[in-house]
């Protein structure tokens, strides 16, 4: 059997209903790379397997990990979307505007010193999806029905869903206070899991 092995994994040799080693290897090449990564991290820093530490990777991973299967579903119709991450950083930013303007309406101060917005929870989570929609939809349209190569299409809503971002917070940071929800959803746990890797 050790015999049998050995010349699997080093000649390519065996039955064909035998897959080698290094057929193996080739085949699932991103599995081992990452793999080999998490080898080296554990032998370059002692920290790298801390709770800590792995709670910080889950938490980074899930927002990325979201994305990617948006993206993930596109690709598999053979179209690519260029735009998620500026149209991530948009939808939030508009519908931090947004929800301002409503919530002023309403005679509540939602954003405190420019930039600490400090109430409409439920307002803010309902335009960040909608504003999503809107774009989403906006993408389809312009690939399926003017038929531009999606490529082209979302490069060009790249550009423009940055420009804009920066145009409504005015290059500012804004930072979310007082919303005790939406800081567990973005740093809490459970059970020691990080909710966005939950979500």
């Amino acid at each position: 059997m050790s015999s049998l092995l050995w010349r699997i994994i080093f000649s390519g040799e065996g039955n064909d209903e035998e897959e080698t080693v290094m057929h193996l290897i080739k085949r699932n090449s991103l599995l081992v790379g990452g793999i080999a990564l998490f080898v080296f991290g554990i032998f370059a820093d002692p920290a790298f397997l801390t709770l800590f530490n792995i709670q910080n990777l889950l938490r980074n991973c899930s927002i990325l990990g979201t994305l990617a299967v948006g993206v993930t579903i596109v690709m598999l119709i053979k179209e690519i979307d260029l735009s998620v991450g500026s149209l991530m950083a948009f939808t939030i930013i508009l519908a931090i505007e947004v929800t301002a303007k409503v919530e002023s309406l309403l005679g509540v101060v939602a954003i405190q010193g420019g930039h600490y917005m400090i109430h409409g929870m439920g307002f803010l989570i309902f335009f960040t999806l909608f504003i999503g929609l809107l774009a989403g939809l906006f993408n389809g349209i312009l690939v399926t029905k003017l038929k531009i190569q999606s490529l082209i299409t979302t490069l060009g809503v790249l550009y423009a869903a940055r420009a804009l971002s920066y145009i409504i917070s005015g290059g500012h940071s804004i930072y979310l206070t007082k919303m005790k929800q939406l800081h567990w959803i973005g740093s809490g746990s459970v059970l020691g899991f990080p909710t966005p890797f939950i979500i």
